[in-house]
């Protein structure tokens, strides 16, 4: 495993099984906590796993590792006087780390004959899109966009519907991807026109992360929703190239089910933190959050 990465994945798998051996009686809890522990224990196997020409994360991205054991320390205290409504913030917290990691693995231009990065890359998005299903990713996914808009909803359910539930083809693959980049354009363009002002001239991602963000500038929900936009980014790009690539070459180094999960886990998560559209009881708007330098 990479050393920089041992410390905080490690601790952090420690610290939410102890948990969970200690408080299992807990059961309003509990379900959270192990959605949390499974995400994290698919991070350690992902690095644990990882081939050794692999090139190894960042010290960005180890950072934000590290700022996520100190967030979850704040958010789910060992102690047994735990508010309840706010435990609820655990899986999406779990799921935007997933979402980098999620990335990174998927961020490299393997070599056809490298045999031994592309099974770990595999059985990455394959354990991950189990985690996915057990979690009822789609159907949390769903709630979200429903509570923003129903059009939005019934995008993506034609898309779970049309393209998610038989065998892919060259074709599905790329109206698969142009329906989840349109997906991910509308949201965002909903969004934006919610928070809108006069005077702004033109869309800028902290201008929108800042108005949206149900928690303060600064703080690791905040930070969350600024590496989100990155990912937002990166996806729509990959998404972009996927369907260009297949009409024109017929092959592109995506798997549109790799796309699908990190449409899903970023969707999710970005929409889980915002004051707008908060799944969360409301106490959770106003409770004190760790700010990260």
């Amino acid at each position: 495993m990479y050393d920089d990465l041992d410390d905080p994945i490690y601790k952090k798998e420690e610290y939410l099984k102890n948990w969970l051996n200690t408080f299992e009686n807990i059961q309003d809890i509990v379900p959270y906590v192990r959605q949390a522990y499974d995400i994290v224990k698919w991070e350690k196997d992902v690095f644990s796993e990882k081939p050794q020409h692999i090139p190894n994360p960042d010290e960005i991205m180890v950072k934000y590792y590290n700022d996520g054991f100190v967030n979850l320390q704040n958010s789910l205290p060992q102690l047994p006087n735990i508010k309840k409504d706010e435990m609820y913030i655990l899986v999406p917290l779990s799921s935007a780390s997933s979402s980098i990691t999620l990335g990174y693995v998927n961020s490299f231009d393997i070599p056809v004959d490298d045999n031994e990065s592309i099974g770990w890359r595999k059985t990455c998005n394959k354990c991950y899109i189990e985690i996915q299903n057990k979690i009822d990713l789609r159907g949390k996914v769903e709630s979200l966009l429903l509570r923003l808009d129903n059009e939005l909803k019934e995008d993506f359910m034609l898309l779970e519907n049309s393209y998610f539930t038989s065998k892919p083809g060259p074709q599905k693959d790329v109206n698969a991807s142009i329906a989840m980049r349109n997906i991910l354009e509308h949201y965002k363009g909903r969004l934006w026109q919610k928070v809108k002002r006069t005077g702004d001239k033109r869309f800028q991602w902290e201008i929108f992360v800042a108005r949206l963000s149900a928690q303060p500038v600064g703080s690791f929900d905040y930070n969350i929703l600024l590496k989100q936009c990155e990912i937002y980014k990166k996806l729509h790009d990959k998404l972009t190239e996927m369907a260009k690539h297949n009409k024109k070459y017929g092959t592109v180094n995506y798997d549109i089910n790799e796309l699908h999960s990190e449409f899903l886990t970023h969707i999710y998560t970005f929409l889980s933190l915002i004051k707008l559209l908060s799944c969360f009881p409301k106490q959770i708007r106003s409770r004190k959050c760790q700010r990260i330098n």
